[in-house]
């Protein structure tokens, strides 16, 4: 890992209180909070936007109204029956520690996102 991403890197674990966890999960969460906030400018918890496991092969996933993360059906609802013209993104985020990645693995994963997109 770069030296400056590690030093941020851990700067933020201690700031947000996750020195517990593991180097790879901390980056995960460090860059989904770098580009929530930092790329588009929203205010969002990323440790609410990351997932627990490997399963997915997704380690976050946001639906963002108005600038704020919703983590339900229900709350998205509410949320949208009170707002005539809402803002409305949705982020999914797969994280690589490594300097380099190959184009079988970022299709294999763009794939996978299709399908569950698609339903499949």
């Amino acid at each position: 890992m770069n030296p400056v991403i590690r030093a941020q890197l851990r700067d933020f674990a201690k700031a947000n209180s996750i020195t517990a966890y593991t180097q790879e999960k901390q980056f995960e969460i460090y860059s989904i909070f770098s580009i929530l906030n930092g790329l588009l400018g929203e205010s969002v918890d990323a440790y609410n936007v990351h997932l627990e496991g490997d399963e997915f092969g997704v380690d976050g996933i946001a639906v963002v109204i108005q600038g704020e993360s919703v983590n339900s059906r229900q709350e998205a609802e509410d949320k949208l029956a009170t707002i005539n013209n809402p803002r409305l993104s949705s982020s999914s985020f797969k994280l690589k520690q490594a300097l380099a990645t190959t184009m079988a693995t970022s299709q294999s994963f763009l794939t996978r996102c299709q399908d569950s997109l698609m339903g499949v």
